[in-house]
């Protein structure tokens, strides 16, 4: 038996419609069918892979303070002026040094992907990634990950993602098509269609929709293939994160250049999309950055009751002394991955924001009758889930259970 799960990014709660996803629809009238509450910030592949919140899995955001370890610290060399070159050669120049990052990485993961986004270049040789390894390699998290699992009872996978990977849905096909074959019992499938289309042109637009045409045509053929080569096949397809439509922009930056403060002397910050994260080097900063920030209308910052619930209390600071996280709507912009170009939908805003949530379906003859969750669950229960599925037994030290 195989059992194949599909995460497509930025597969939201709703994007499910007999219109739009004919294929997917089929599958949910013989299996479990809901919505998905994903962990705070950007990264949750931990929630799914091995149910932990981001306090356990150094997750919650892509980048962290990281000076001394930093693959960009050859950086530190680079003029200033750089920052206010034409779009063209600075793009030329970002591709120079991740690819130099990469050659200089440490881990697997600065090896594989090491991007810059667009952090600024005077800023870069700050930080670093929390991420280690890939998410199949022993050592992703600080705790047992599905394919840890797998690697324990020999049974073999198949892992196809980001960032080791090219996850347009054809591509996948493609790939699956000629790589996805027994033995295997355990399939992990990225595609990554409806993420860069949502951001471009928002979750409720003609291309949305059309992505989604597209996925949900791949992910039928993707069923003709292990159909024809397994007896019998689990289902799971599932977002990592839902969209939103961006309503408003917030500009952050301009204002901070005008208090008697330096950045780099006095603090450091990073801005998300939808966080910004400081870290501060004297009391004179944190007070007088603080009371800006909590002025604004548009946002709050993240206090030690939001820390506790959603479990972002890490034994250090290197995600933030503090943390600003804007309403759902709001854009704070421009930021370190979006500089130039105003984006139409965004995701990484307070887990329970309902355009947070994304799509979950299980299929598999284990289950005879269709069942729809009443609530919104919480994706680190796809961890015992999987384990279901395959037939083993779930941890002990797992907090979670298994949907199945």
């Amino acid at each position: 038996m195989l059992t194949i799960t599909v995460q497509v990014d930025a597969l939201r709660y709703d994007y499910i419609s007999e219109e739009d996803s004919p294929f997917i629809v089929a599958l949910k009238k013989n299996g479990i069918s809901g919505s998905l509450v994903p962990t705070f910030g950007f990264e949750p592949d931990a929630a799914y892979f091995a149910g932990l919140y981001p306090e356990k899995s150094e997750g919650g955001a892509h980048y962290w303070y990281d000076p001394e370890g930093s693959p960009f610290g050859f950086t530190k060399f680079f003029p200033a002026w750089l920052d206010r070159i034409p779009q063209l050669p600075e793009l030329v120049l970002r591709r120079i040094v991740r690819w130099a990052a990469q050659k200089k990485g440490r881990d697997s993961y600065s090896r594989c992907h090491a991007s810059t986004g667009r952090i600024p270049f005077r800023f870069l040789k700050n930080f670093g990634f929390p991420i280690k390894q890939l998410p199949f390699q022993p050592g992703f998290v600080q705790g047992t990950t599905i394919f840890d699992i797998l690697r324990t009872y020999d049974i073999p996978w198949f892992y196809y993602g980001s960032p080791l990977h090219r996850v347009g849905a054809e591509t996948v096909v493609r790939r699956v098509k000629e790589e996805l074959k027994p033995p295997v019992q355990f399939a992990f499938l990225h595609i990554g269609d409806l993420d860069g289309v949502g951001h471009r042109y928002g979750p409720d637009s003609r291309e949305r929709k059309e992505a989604m045409r597209r996925v949900d045509g791949c992910i039928e053929a993707i069923q003709r293939i292990v159909n024809g080569r397994f007896d019998e096949v689990n289902w799971v397809i599932f977002g990592d994160h839902g969209m939103m439509q961006v309503q408003r922009y917030l500009d952050i930056m301009s204002p901070l250049e005008k208090l008697d403060l330096k950045i780099e002397k006095d603090y450091l910050l990073f801005l998300d999309s939808t966080m910004a994260r400081f870290w501060f080097f004297n009391e004179k900063a944190k007070q007088r950055i603080g009371g800006f920030l909590s002025e604004l209308e548009d946002g709050r910052i993240i206090n030690g009751d939001d820390r506790r619930r959603y479990r972002i209390q890490h034994p250090h600071n290197k995600f933030g002394d503090l943390i600003f996280l804007a309403n759902p709507g709001v854009l704070i912009f421009p930021n370190f991955y979006q500089n130039r170009h105003q984006v139409k939908g965004m995701h990484g805003y307070a887990p329970e924001t309902p355009e947070q949530h994304s799509a979950l379906i299980i299929s598999s003859p284990q289950l005879k009758y269709p069942v729809r969750l009443q609530e919104p669950a919480d994706m680190r229960r796809l961890f015992p889930t999987f384990l279901t599925l395959i037939g083993l037994d779930v941890p002990s030290t797992c907090e979670t259970q298994s949907l199945v």
